[in-house]
């Protein structure tokens, strides 16, 4: 069990760093473009920052996988 974990961990890693799975900071540039309100001005409104926030939120607890963030690394609970 501990080695499938590290090699969930590495390959994880390795997609990262291949650029296979976006960074957070592109996930977060990507999710304010593609927001219906964003107008390519420049200007993240209110309501851009409260939907990101909410997605934010929601990936932490769970309710929301981006695949393109994560992979298939979702729950891959640690070994202790």
């Amino acid at each position: 069990k501990t080695l499938e974990y590290v090699n969930r961990v590495v390959a994880f890693v390795s997609q990262k760093a291949s650029g296979k799975l976006c960074t957070t900071a592109s996930w977060i540039r990507s999710f304010v473009r593609e927001h219906p309100d964003y107008k390519q001005d420049s200007v993240v409104t209110d309501a851009i920052q409260y939907d990101l926030l909410d997605a934010i939120d929601q990936i932490t607890h769970g309710k929301l996988h981006i695949p393109a963030l994560h992979g298939d690394l979702i729950n891959c609970e640690a070994v202790a």
